[in-house]
C-alpha cells in the first residue's frame, strides 16, 4: 500500500464520526476522535485510510505498522499528519503544518495543548485542557479523599490556634452554649443551704437548715415588718328591763384597735322583729342594708352591701334601734379581721 501525498489537500477536519460532513471536497481529511480513524474525501464518499485507530500523541509512537498514521502534536500550534513507510522504519510527513487549514470543527489550541499530555485518552479516560476548574487549588476538596488527619496537631496541615495539650478530648467551637455563663445551671440547691459551699446570707442566730422565700404561706418566711391577720369579734347586748324594746340610741363603745367588719349576727330573746342602724363617729355605716329580722329569733349576714367596713382605733361605735316588736332584749355580734 502506498499513499501519494498529492491526493491530500492539507485540509483536515476533527470531531465525532457522526459529525463528519458530507463528502464533496476531494482531498480533504477528517479525523474521527471517537473511533480514532482517518478518512479521505474522494469527492463523493469518504475513504477509510486506517485499518487501525490513528495515533494522536506528542511523542513518536515508534513501529505501529506499515502505512499507519500518526497525528504529531509535539508542537501543538503546528500539528503534522504522518504515515509509516512500507518497511515500518520511519515516518513520512503527509501534510505540512496543518494549523492554517483546520476546519471550524477542527482541534482547538487548548485541545491540542491538552493532547500533548501523557497517557492514552479513551472514552472513559479523557484529557482535559488547562483551563478546567478541576486543575486549580480553588476547588472544593473531594469528599471521597479523607484528609482529616492532616488537620490534627501532628498532621501535615494542622489547624492554627490548637496545641496537642488542648485537644485531649472532643474539641468544641467558641460559640458552644456550654462555654457561656448564661447557660442554665445544673441542680445545685444544696450548695446554697446553711453550711453549703455557696451558702446564701442568713440569720446567723437562727442558723436554719435552708432559706425560705418570703410570704405568708405555711412554708414561707415572714418579713420583719409582716403583720399577722386574725379573725375575732365582739358582742353588744341591750336589755329593756322586761318590757318591749323601744327605738333610739341603745349601745355605744370605742374601737380598741383598727379592724375590718366581716359580718354581723342579731339575736332576740323571743320571736319578734327588729331593725338597727350602726353609726361610727355619728355617721351611719350600713347604707340601706340594716341588721334586722322580721318575725324571727335571729339573723346573720356577711353581705355588707354599701357598708363602710374599715374601723380605726378610737372610733366611736353607736347602735340605734329603728323599730322593734315583742323583743325585750337583743344582742348584736360583730365579726372582724385584725392585723397584729
Amino acid at each position: 500500500m502506498s499513499i501519494p501525498t498529492r491526493n491530500f489537500s492539507g485540509v483536515i477536519g476533527y470531531g465525532l464520526l457522526s459529525a463528519r460532513p458530507t463528502a464533496a471536497h476531494e482531498g480533504h481529511l477528517y479525523y474521527s476522535s471517537d473511533i480514532k480513524t482517518l478518512s479521505r474525501d474522494n469527492g463523493t464518499t469518504w475513504d477509510d485510510l486506517t485499518s487501525a485507530p490513528i495515533t494522536v500523541n506528542a511523542t513518536d509512537p515508534g513501529a505501529t505498522g506499515a502505512f499507519s498514521f500518526w497525528l504529531d502534536i509535539s508542537t501543538p500550534a503546528t500539528p503534522l499528519l504522518k504515515t509509516r513507510n512500507a518497511t515500518d522504519t520511519a515516518w513520512i510527513v503527509l501534510s505540512p503544518d496543518l494549523s492554517p487549514y483546520m476546519l471550524a470543527s477542527a482541534i482547538t489550541a487548548n485541545q491540542l495543548a491538552a493532547l500533548a499530555g501523557t497517557g492514552t485518552p479513551s472514552g472513559t479516560d479523557k484529557y482535559v485542557n488547562n483551563s478546567d476548574s478541576r486543575m486549580t487549588n480553588a476547588r472544593t476538596p473531594s469528599s471521597t479523599l479523607a484528609h482529616e488527619s492532616t488537620h490534627l496537631a501532628a498532621g501535615s496541615d494542622p489547624l492554627s490556634g490548637l496545641s496537642p495539650s488542648q485537644i485531649t478530648g472532643t474539641a468544641v467551637v467558641t460559640g458552644d452554649s456550654r462555654l457561656s455563663d448564661a447557660r442554665t445551671p445544673t441542680a445545685h440547691a444544696s450548695t446554697h443551704n446553711h453550711g453549703g459551699s455557696d451558702a446564701l446570707a442568713e440569720d446567723a442566730v437562727a442558723a436554719t437548715g435552708s432559706l425560705r422565700t418570703l410570704g405568708t404561706g405555711a412554708q414561707q418566711a415572714a418579713a420583719g415588718n409582716h403583720g399577722h391577720s386574725t379573725t375575732t369579734g365582739f358582742t353588744l347586748f341591750w336589755d329593756q328591763g322586761g318590757v318591749p324594746v323601744t327605738t333610739g340610741r341603745k349601745l355605744a363603745c370605742r374601737a380598741p384597735t383598727a379592724f375590718t367588719i366581716a359580718s354581723w349576727t342579731l339575736d332576740g330573746n323571743v320571736t319578734g322583729s327588729i331593725s338597727l342602724t350602726i353609726k361610727v363617729n355619728g355617721a351611719s355605716i350600713v347604707a340601706s342594708a340594716h341588721p334586722s329580722f322580721t318575725s324571727a329569733l335571729t339573723a346573720t349576714s356577711s353581705t355588707l352591701t354599701g357598708w363602710t367596713t374599715a374601723i380605726n382605733a378610737g372610733d366611736l361605735i353607736e347602735v340605734f334601734v329603728d323599730s322593734a316588736a315583742t323583743l325585750t332584749n337583743f344582742a348584736l355580734s360583730i365579726t372582724d379581721t385584725r392585723t397584729f
